[in-house]
């Protein structure tokens, strides 16, 4: 699947510049770091979280105007990755430092008003993330399933890698009541496995406020 964002000819003004504007603020709010970069790994974009990620230097870091990893034994993978992707429609994953996961799929840029035409510029969106942050809130969960805070605590928590039994002894809570909230869980979002939770409560980027 390409990834199809519509731009303008250089030196027009109007609604697809300011609407691609308001896509680039949307991926501030989800928490997510977001590059754009060139088949050469040249930055073209990189939202808020990106930034921070590449002024740390330890996950990922610019050299020269390119993007490169933080450790040089992974920097040769990321660079295959940009350059295989910007070849084809399919998409590909790679772990970096810090245990970050980076996600790479071409996106097909056009100029406005026409077609897929020999003007047509790969460009490739890398997505950072950390499968031990930025998950769903208590409250989002709440909102989303009707859970109780208690029950939303324990998701949240079994989302970013707890186990029942250490949940229970840091939060002083009785196994026995722990299995009743996990069953309510499971009850109230139509799953049953603790993996299958900790994949849906991922999947929902998470807000704050």
């Amino acid at each position: 699947m390409d990834l199809m964002t519509e731009v303008q000819e250089p030196g027009t003004t109007g609604a697809p510049h300011e609407e691609l504007g308001h896509a680039y603020d949307a991926l501030d709010v989800l928490g997510w770091a977001v590059l754009v970069v060139t088949q050469d790994a040249r930055v073209l974009y990189a939202n808020r979280e990106a930034g921070r990620l590449l002024g740390r230097g330890e996950v990922v870091q610019l050299r020269d105007g390119l993007l490169v990893a933080g450790a040089d034994d992974t920097s040769a993978a990321l660079r295959s990755a940009i350059e295989a992707v910007a070849d084809t429609t399919r998409c590909a994953t790679l772990r970096l430092g810090e245990g970050y996961l980076a996600t790479l799929q071409r996106m097909a840029y056009r100029v406005s008003g026409g077609g897929r035409s020999p003007t047509d510029r790969a460009r490739i969106a890398v997505v950072l993330k950390h499968p031990g942050r930025g998950v769903a809130s208590p409250a989002q969960l709440m909102d989303a399933f009707g859970m109780t805070a208690a029950e939303a605590r324990l998701a949240s928590a079994i989302a970013q890698g707890a186990s029942l039994e250490q949940y229970g002894a840091e939060h002083d809570v009785r196994p026995g009541t722990l299995r009743t909230q996990l069953s309510s869980i499971f009850l109230k979002t139509g799953i049953g496995r603790q993996v299958d939770l900790v994949a849906l409560v991922h999947a929902i980027p998470r807000c704050e406020g």
